[in-house]
């Protein structure tokens, strides 16, 4: 994470570099091209989202990138050559598939049809902390697909642009927060006995409320991309839910 971090911070200097060296008349072109439409449909797209990113569609609206062309920054006197920033990029890559490997060799889950969700039914995991483990992993897979070298410099525009390949990534995050909630890890209480009940489904076993806690800023980092109404509506629940229970301030820290 701090590799990827300190790589998206050097190509940001870079691509905003590139901006400001274009010549006016392309410039101007790439202001007035049309904006692109970002599909809601999270759960279709099969395309893996770090193979798609060769080459930015000719149609995105690159304009709210290239405005930031204007502003003058000491940062960008030296930016990270663009052949170095793919191939820092590939490497970081090759290092998550490694990452996605261990994790794959750990974890042993079920998919829950009875526990529905807007982006599919619920995955169910044997062990908790692999489970925020895996999503704490998609969160920064998201991050770094969105980090190509190709996206453009302002975040909310390379959102947009990788939003459809991204699309699966963002749907099993919020699956496995789904599955969070199974019945088994909230047993019932006896009237006499303290604790809250959350949901009407009992009080969390260990390690439960962490977990949840654990998973709000992978929901976020997803959930920035999602224009489905329901699917966002689902998410705000959700949100207000692990609030309720832990009091954990960034799942309602800032609207969606």
């Amino acid at each position: 994470m701090g590799r990827l971090a300190a790589f998206i911070f050097k190509d940001r200097k870079r691509k905003l570099g590139q901006s400001r060296s274009e010549p006016p008349t392309q410039m101007q072109q790439m202001q007035h091209s049309p904006s692109r439409t970002i599909s809601s449909n999270t759960t279709t797209n099969n395309q893996s989202p770090l193979s798609t990113l060769s080459t930015p569609p000719a149609s995105i609206d690159w304009s709210r990138s290239s405005s930031h062309s204007s502003q003058t920054s000491p940062l960008l006197s030296s930016p990270l050559p663009a052949t170095a920033a793919h191939a820092d990029w590939e490497n970081l890559s090759n290092d998550f598939k490694s990452w996605k490997a261990a994790i794959n060799e750990l974890k042993q889950v079920r998919v829950e049809p009875k526990m529905s969700t807007p982006f599919g039914p619920a995955i169910i995991y044997s062990d908790l902390r692999l489970a925020a483990a895996d999503m704490l992993f998609l969160a920064a897979q998201l991050h770094l697909s969105r980090a190509h070298p190709s996206t453009p410099a302002d975040s909310s525009s390379a959102i947009g642009m990788c939003a459809p390949a991204n699309g699966p990534l963002v749907a099993e995050i919020m699956r496995i927060q789904e599955g969070l909630w199974d019945p088994a890890n909230f047993p019932q209480v006896g009237a006499g006995e303290d604790g809250l009940l959350s949901r009407g489904i009992g009080v969390p076993v260990d390690h439960v409320v962490s977990a949840l806690c654990n998973c709000a800023w992978p929901i976020l980092v997803g959930g920035v991309q999602v224009r489905d109404e329901g699917q966002r509506r689902w998410i705000k629940e959700r949100l207000c839910d692990i609030y309720e229970l832990s009091g954990f301030a960034t799942a309602v820290s800032r609207p969606m």
